[in-house]
């Protein structure tokens, strides 16, 4: 056994495991907005999953985190995951594909469901949204209300897409839970968008966007995340170490 494999094995006493995560990369923002509710498509009735490096180290962690989430594609969000690509393929970032995919509901007509932030947020959100896509029946409820208020939306309205800000792993089982009440319907979980959207938070400047290190911005920012960043180490210590298990699918 490779001493690298071995010093991973001993330090975080996490065993090697057969490849579990498939990763779907995408040519463009574009084709992922048509693989999950295109206008040419069905849409994909299931949930995307944005992938960083802190979200693969959780899942290397705990393999069962988003088991109970049906029907999942996973999503190249961090520039850290492209290493996996083995060639040259584009980050899809969340924060942009959301918007993306709302362009292609709003060209057929549709219901959507957007959940998450506070109040102030989520009205913003509504107010922005619906000044840019007039063809969409919107509905926004913030994050602080009681989990039975969005089971009864979900199944008042039977939306198109869902989308859902509440952080992960916790939006990511919120909507597995939603799942179980309108199983037919795409489902995505968009972390900070609606606080990007709307003003609260700024997206970082386009060169470190293109550079893959949004992350730096994001701290100089907020310094108290450094201690979230110790997962960015131990992404790239397991990666080296060859204990990831990940397969890949290309799409067109």
């Amino acid at each position: 056994m490779p001493l690298s494999q071995e010093l991973a094995e001993s330090e975080f006493s996490l065993p090697m495991r057969e490849p579990r995560i498939t990763v779907t990369y995408f040519p463009s923002i574009e084709a992922a907005a048509e693989r999950a509710i295109g206008e040419t498509n069905a849409p994909h009735h299931g949930a995307f999953i944005a992938l960083n490096a802190e979200k693969m180290v959780k899942l290397y962690k705990d393999p069962k985190l988003f088991s109970t989430v049906q029907n999942v594609l996973y999503y190249p969000d961090g520039s850290s995951v492209l290493w996996f690509a083995g060639q040259a393929v584009p980050r899809i970032p969340g924060v942009e594909l959301w918007l993306k995919i709302l362009e292609k509901v709003n060209n057929k007509g549709g219901e959507v469901l957007v959940i998450g932030a506070t109040p102030e947020v989520s009205q913003n959100t509504y107010d922005k949204l619906f000044s840019s896509f007039s063809e969409i029946d919107l509905v926004c409820i913030d994050g602080f209300q009681p989990e039975e208020t969005y089971f009864q939306q979900i199944e008042q309205t039977k939306p198109d897409a869902v989308f859902v800000a509440m952080g992960s792993p916790r939006q990511e089982l919120m909507i597995a839970q939603l799942q179980t009440r309108h199983p037919h319907c795409f489902f995505m979980g968009i972390g900070g968008s609606l606080d990007v959207l709307t003003g609260k938070i700024k997206r970082a400047p386009w060169i470190f966007r293109k550079l893959g290190v949004e992350f730096l911005y994001r701290l100089l920012l907020e310094p108290s995340r450094i201690f979230r960043q110790t997962a960015l180490f131990k992404f790239v210590y397991y990666y080296f170490a060859g204990v990831f298990g990940v397969e890949k699918t290309q799409s067109k």
